[in-house]
């Protein structure tokens, strides 16, 4: 998936109108989480999202890491 896209995508759970890769995550909640969950297993059926990993991210660059090469 094409940055730009998952940036919109993402920008849907956290229910703002853009994000910025340097943009903080802190502000998610429970809901917003399973809404990411949900995201991720709908547009990378091959990806195991590692919830310990995800816990250490601080920004959505941290989270786009996460997804490796699936975001390009």
């Amino acid at each position: 998936m094409k940055k730009e896209i998952f940036l919109a995508e993402l920008a849907k759970v956290f229910k703002k109108k853009k994000l910025n890769i340097n943009d903080s995550i802190s502000e998610l909640d429970s809901l917003n989480f399973l809404e990411l969950m949900e995201f991720s297993n709908t547009n990378f059926k091959d990806f195991d999202f590692p919830i310990d990993s995800y816990k250490k991210c601080k920004t959505i660059n941290d989270l786009i890491k996460l997804y490796g090469n699936r975001i390009d």
